[in-house]
């Protein structure tokens, strides 16, 4: 297992390619993340380890080699390729009003939302700045230009998270930035101190800047791919 990023800085020619692989009789695993250790117990289920490293919106977590869900509404409990979305029954540039929506008073503020609005060309995020929780409305900065193509409108799904309320169920978690800390309710309530719980730290584990030529063959990449810039060619 190899944790770390490597840079590749030499060429092969087309008659003679420079093939990158496992040692025969031997799987090599490329690994983008590091284990986490010493969990302290916070409250109920949910401990807490030192996370010095931060991906901002591209960490992830994996326990145990399957990945985690980041603390959410709605809570999506059959993985990360199954997201549950909320439907706004209002939309504006920006607002969305859900009677559906948990939550005290500016109980979302601060949170992120990511939202497909309109017409649902692309997901975008904007911070909650109020959350109304008499007529359930969030708040946020509004949507600028190709109005109202990205708008939330009746029906247009969307997720929050960002915030430590949001953890509520077995296998999410949340990083605290300031603390460098992330909290984690592991699968079965489990202290996660028994489990292999790992957080992606680098986002490549191989990378190919003006080098041509090149196999990578028999590798198994894990929370880190492959870099490959425009100068490079031919790599396989």
């Amino acid at each position: 297992t190899w944790r770390e990023t490597r840079a590749w800085r030499r060429s092969g020619t087309p008659e003679k390619p420079i093939t990158i692989c496992a040692k025969a009789g031997e799987r090599a695993i490329l690994m983008g993340s590091e284990r986490l250790t010493n969990w302290r117990h916070e409250e109920g289920h949910i401990h807490s380890a030192s996370m010095t490293f931060d991906l901002e919106d591209q960490n992830q977590l994996f326990c145990d080699g399957e990945p985690m869900v980041e603390a959410r509404w709605p809570n999506s409990a059959s993985g990360m390729l199954a997201t549950v979305l909320a439907k706004a029954e209002v939309g504006l540039s920006n607002e969305i009003t859900d009677s559906e929506l948990p939550g005290r008073e500016d109980f979302w503020k601060g949170a992120t939302l990511w939202c497909g609005g309109g017409s649902v060309w692309t997901f975008w995020t904007r911070k909650i700045t109020s959350f109304d929780s008499t007529s359930r409305t969030l708040h946020f900065e509004a949507i600028r230009g190709h109005n109202p193509w990205y708008w939330p409108t009746k029906g247009s799904g969307y997720v929050l998270m960002g915030l430590r309320a949001a953890l509520d169920t077995e296998g999410e978690w949340w990083v605290d930035r300031a603390a460098k800390r992330v909290y984690f309710w592991a699968p079965g309530g489990k202290n996660p101190e028994g489990l292999v719980v790992e957080a992606k730290c680098r986002l490549h584990v191989l990378t190919f800047s003006a080098v041509s030529n090149i196999r990578v063959e028999g590798f198994s990449f894990r929370a880190g791919g492959i870099l490959v810039d425009e100068r490079s060619s031919f790599i396989l």
